[in-house]
């Protein structure tokens, strides 16, 4: 059974070439669409040429969203500042509260003398946003630990 086999003329549709359309004709073979400036002729199966490899014709508009997937390197890259530790200076770090990684927190140290060797400070700027998203996106320890890592060797600091 085609997709618009029980489509009727005045039914609302979508169409990646008209966008919000109605039906205004329908006959043995094609479905005729119309935005109010353009007219389509549309196949059963929705395409819109019957040799298209995909349909383009829809019930709804399919809300294609097409954006880049989140790149976690990239992303602390572009936002987190890294710093040596500087005495009686708000010193930030990321933490990870419970087991596996249960929630992400951000502290500061800002004592005469760092005793926690081998933790990365960072500047304030938008420590508080990055430990959101993180967050917010479920990323776990080994997660975070891989992508600054790969962070040219953990900035060079």
């Amino acid at each position: 059974m085609a997709k618009f086999s029980n489509v009727r003329v005045g039914d609302k549709l979508w169409s990646v070439q008209l966008g919000d359309c109605k039906v205004t004709s329908i006959t043995k073979n094609t479905i005729e669409c119309c935005n109010g400036e353009s007219n389509l002729l549309y196949t059963f199966d929705g395409k819109y040429f019957g040799s298209d490899v995909y349909p383009s014709l829809y019930w709804n508009n399919p809300n294609i969203v097409d954006e880049k997937p989140f790149n976690l390197k990239e992303y602390l890259g572009d936002k987190l500042k890294p710093k040596k530790f500087r005495a009686y200076e708000c010193n930030y770090y990321i933490s990870f509260l419970g087991d596996d990684r249960e929630y992400l927190s951000y502290d500061f140290y800002s004592e005469r003398t760092d005793y926690s060797l081998g933790t990365l400070y960072f500047h304030e700027e938008n420590i508080r946003e990055v430990v959101e998203t993180l967050n917010s996106r479920n990323i776990k320890i080994s997660e975070l630990v891989d992508a600054m890592n790969g962070l040219n060797v953990l900035w060079n600091i």
